[in-house]
């Protein structure tokens, strides 16, 4: 046995679940600037805040047309789903926006 292996049963479940998650790319992305509620995706209140384009996001779960979501700095939230999307998705959008700009330049 290696004898580097035992290190890996001393690790937390959690935290290998956790970078699972990461490495299998269940990562998400805010396309366009989103609103987000902390308690309810229905909640009566104005949204506790706002997600700006970019910000990487991990989804738990889904609730009617949201999306529970944490993100790297500890925001757990209800984000719409059409407001997130893939990596990949998210480099498309931030090239279409960058084209749009250079014409918008000329």
């Amino acid at each position: 046995m290696h004898p580097g292996f035992g290190a890996w049963k001393r690790i937390p479940p959690a935290m290998l679940a956790a970078a699972m998650v990461l490495i299998c790319g269940c990562v998400s992305v805010v396309l366009h600037e989103a609103p987000y509620y902390v308690k309810s995706p229905h909640q009566e209140e104005p949204p506790d805040g706002y997600f700006a384009p970019g910000k990487n996001v991990m989804v738990l779960g889904e609730k009617d047309s949201y999306s529970r979501v944490l993100t790297f700095d500890a925001i757990a939230a209800y984000v719409w789903k059409g407001s997130l999307g893939t990596l990949r998705e998210w480099s498309d959008e931030r090239k279409r926006i960058e084209d749009a700009q250079q014409e918008d330049g000329r």
